[in-house]
């Protein structure tokens, strides 16, 4: 196991200059390194002393997709009327999934990395933002594994992929960014605030209904489809769906605003989480 010592990388100077956007984007370069290897040790962590150990990384979503499948196609009859459509309309509701749950595992997790983990705050010159990072990694792996068994599903359902499904790329930058700002704000938060911890389930959950996992932006009035669109998720789920199931590039303009909208929860929640740090080791 890699020693916590080989992990410590030299901080920014303190002071407004590590607090801008440049900033935030050389600690990421810089703690890269620390990220990865912390980053894999969380995944190998999340199923250590399992039977099948990092292969639930693909059990998992395998199975959450038969699940889907068999509700929708056996159960509830939704999607359509013949099978081959609600299978289609799992898939679908599958791939809405696949980008929430980078998000939400990320953010689930959050509120314990620094009060977990005291020892870092008090008695290490550590990187503490790359605990954030960290967990944003094992999530992308897990997701990436979700991904893949997405991807097989819609070459059986659709009989492969069209062109525009090499946009799909497209999509990571931002849920990247967007995830690790609020990751970056609530772990500082959840410092000074112990409530956050308690009810941060419940929070992910009311995201996870006005965001369009089961559903589509197109089912809501028209007059409220800007209101949704303001949620930088239902930009990335939809224009997943765009690329792999609707055989159509996703909407440029929106997706440009969620990359500058998402850059700027990132550097936002990256100033709160540095400027914040500064009191963690009095509070814990």
């Amino acid at each position: 196991m890699t020693s916590t010592r080989t992990l410590i990388t030299p901080e920014m100077p303190a002071g407004g200059a590590a607090l801008g956007p440049g900033a935030m984007l050389d600690a990421l370069w810089r703690q890269r390194r620390v990220t990865r290897k912390l980053g894999s040790r969380q995944v190998q962590m999340r199923h250590r002393g399992t039977v099948f150990g990092v292969a639930w990384t693909v059990l998992n979503p395998l199975l959450l997709l038969a699940v889907y499948t068999l509700i929708f196609t056996g159960v509830l009859q939704v999607g359509g009327s013949s099978t081959a459509e609600r299978i289609a309309f799992a898939v679908q509701m599958f791939c809405g999934m696949v980008v929430f749950s980078v998000f939400a595992d990320t953010i689930s997790r959050a509120p314990l990395l620094i009060t977990s983990r005291p020892n870092y705050v008090k008695k290490v010159v550590f990187p503490l933002e790359a605990l954030v990072t960290a967990e944003l990694y094992a999530s992308l792996v897990l997701g990436a594994a979700s991904l893949l068994v997405l991807l097989v599903a819609v070459a059986v359902v659709h009989g492969g992929f069209a062109i525009t499904a090499l946009a799909l790329p497209l999509v990571l930058p931002p849920l990247v960014l967007l995830t690790l700002g609020a990751a970056w704000f609530v772990a500082a938060l959840s410092v000074y605030v112990r409530d956050v911890a308690t009810s941060i389930g419940v929070v992910v959950t009311i995201l996870f209904f006005l965001t369009p996992v089961f559903w589509q932006v197109g089912q809501w009035p028209e007059d409220l489809q800007t209101y949704v669109w303001l949620n930088p998720l239902a930009v990335l789920i939809e224009s997943a769906r765009d690329c792999l199931l609707r055989d159509r590039w996703p909407d440029g303009t929106r997706l440009l605003l969620t990359y500058i909208e998402s850059f700027g929860v990132a550097w936002l929640g990256f100033a709160w989480f540095r400027h914040g740090k500064r009191g963690f080791a009095d509070v814990l």
